[in-house]
């Protein structure tokens, strides 16, 4: 089996300066059991922004509350460690702070059924949802960053796969 078979690979934002804050492309989970969300820092010229997970309604999304999530960080570019990542780590749904580090990666780790059974006291009825986006808020100064999202473990296979963008 090609590993084109085996996992979906989505840029979910393309390379971009984030002077402003953004939402990222809805992902639709569907058809998938786990997602694991890439961010790639480039060159962060200040400020940390917060980062949040939000399980959404439909692509548009008409709801999307945040959710709790894992994730690991490692600081990239070059030399002994850098391609180390830090221990699992829960974060809860008032988000993550990015790291205010050049090169530096985040990568968010959930599974199927946490987002469909994501209980979020405002918004009960999201159970069910399975898309999925990101949202960063706007950082101090002009900041690069680039989001892949890749999911894994295909429900039912096929020889090409269907889009998740919705």
């Amino acid at each position: 089996m090609q590993v084109s078979q085996l996992m979906k690979i989505v840029p979910m934002i393309l390379p971009l300066d984030i002077t402003a804050g953004l939402s990222s492309d809805v992902v639709n989970m569907a058809k998938w059991n786990h997602l694991a969300i890439y961010i790639q820092q480039g060159a962060w010229a200040g400020g940390a922004p917060t980062l949040t997970v939000e399980a959404c309604s439909n692509n548009t999304p008409t709801l999307s509350p945040d959710m709790d999530f894992y994730y690991r960080r490692a600081t990239m570019g070059g030399g002994a460690l850098s391609d180390v990542w830090g221990a699992l780590t829960w974060c809860t749904s008032t988000g993550l702070t990015m790291l205010a580090v050049a090169n530096s990666a985040t990568i968010i780790e959930l599974d199927a059924a946490q987002v469909y059974a994501n209980p979020v006291a405002t918004v009960p009825a999201n159970a069910g949802y399975h898309r999925v986006r990101i949202t960063i808020t706007a950082p101090a100064a002009a900041d690069l960053i680039s989001v892949t999202a890749i999911l894994t473990q295909y429900r039912y296979a096929e020889n090409l796969l269907k889009t998740v963008l919705d």
